[in-house]
């Protein structure tokens, strides 16, 4: 009997009852013998059973390769999501869609953040049901960055920071009257290099 590193046995049946060997194959048997068993008979049916267990080896390689790049599938880090390009925004009895691009700033009041943006060249606010947090989280941080505990703008609508005492500054906006406080903590975002 020889057994593959996968739990399978491979039987050769040796015996004197000749009667038995289409059960025995009917069974799996990779060969039956009968005694008194030939030499030459039996070093052909060694061989073959080497033959089958090397031919099983790649087998169990690759399924322990395949175990090993699952493991590692899930130890790796999910790929990041892309960024978002629609918010959805309640206005009135009305869903908008806000593209991404559109918006000026978001500034957070509890639960509810309220949207900046330009609809038609026109300055536009809405509420969105979502947490800053949790839309910092989507958003492209190469276009939007935090730049106060409340208050996330986007890098575009930027006209001008001006620096002003105890370590904060203002921040202007290119299409809109509003001016936006930059906390000590995000200051280092407009220190020129």
């Amino acid at each position: 009997m020889g057994c593959s590193n996968t739990g399978r046995a491979h039987l050769v049946f040796v015996t004197a009852f000749d009667q038995y060997a289409v059960r025995a194959f009917e069974q799996g048997a990779l060969d039956y013998l009968v005694k008194p068993v030939q030499l030459a008979r039996l070093a052909g049916t060694v061989t073959r059973v080497r033959e089958r267990l090397a031919a099983l080896q790649p087998g169990v390689a690759s399924v322990a390769l395949l175990q090993e790049l699952a493991a590692s599938l899930r130890a790796a880090p999910a790929a990041a999501p892309p960024p978002l390009r629609w918010l959805r925004a309640s206005v009135g009895a009305a869903m908008r869609l806000i593209p991404v691009d559109d918006v000026d700033y978001l500034k957070s009041d509890d639960k509810y953040t309220l949207v900046a943006w330009r609809d038609g060249g026109k300055p536009a606010e809405a509420l969105l049901r979502n947490t800053l947090k949790e839309l910092l989280a989507q958003l492209d941080t190469q276009q939007f960055q935090q730049i106060h505990r409340a208050v996330v703008v986007n890098l575009h609508a930027v006209r001008q920071v001006v620096r002003g005492t105890h370590e904060t500054a203002e921040l202007t906006l290119k299409h809109r009257p509003e001016v936006l406080p930059v906390s000590r903590t995000f200051l280092h975002l407009f220190k020129a290099d």
